[in-house]
């Protein structure tokens, strides 16, 4: 779900998981839409992050169109053995990933994870889920109710000009800037 002004203006792709992991499924989630979680296993147990071990979100900006985002929220369980820890990290360039925010814990029972964003005039946005520590390789990690706060603005036309007064209400008016 991406929750903000000018959605219009995107494009999400599908979510997906890093090449570390498998068992892609769909099981059961939380309230408030209880089915359609997203699960893998396969989470490294070491205590840092596995750059192949991870959920991915992208969205695009639409042509004429830019991606402020604010925030980012998702719930999140881990089974006996699953990963315990995770870090979000985003780019914005469809490449390098930053870490943002301090890596956080993930329990046995479904609960909310928020981490603020500050993300301006973006054309893609691509935001991971990474997990570690797990403590067998069968365990999993779900996580449900997936969403991006923020805006899709449109881009100002190349030759704008700036007024201090209203043109249409006062048509002699001079643009103090282009």
């Amino acid at each position: 779900v991406v929750a903000g002004a000018g959605m219009a203006g995107l494009t999400a792709s599908n979510a997906s998981i890093g090449l570390g992991l498998g068992n892609e499924s769909f099981p059961s989630g939380t309230s408030p839409t209880a089915t359609d979680a997203y699960s893998a296993s396969g989470w490294t147990t070491t205590s840092s992050v596995d750059a192949n071990d991870y959920f991915e979100f992208c969205i695009t900006a639409n042509a004429g169109y830019v991606l402020d985002l604010s925030n980012f929220r998702f719930d999140a369980q881990r089974s006996n053995t699953g990963a315990m820890s995770y870090q979000v990290a985003v780019s914005t360039d469809g490449g390098a990933f930053v870490n943002v925010g301090a890596a956080g814990t993930v329990g046995t029972s479904f609960a909310a994870k928020t981490q603020a964003l500050s993300v301006s005039n973006a054309s893609i946005v691509c935001v991971r889920i990474y997990g570690f520590s797990s403590t067998g390789a069968t365990g999993t990690l779900r996580i449900d109710n997936v969403v991006l706060t923020g805006a899709a603005k449109p881009l100002l036309p190349a030759n704008c000009k700036f007024y201090t007064v209203d043109p249409a209400a006062n048509p002699g008016a001079i643009p103090v800037a282009t």
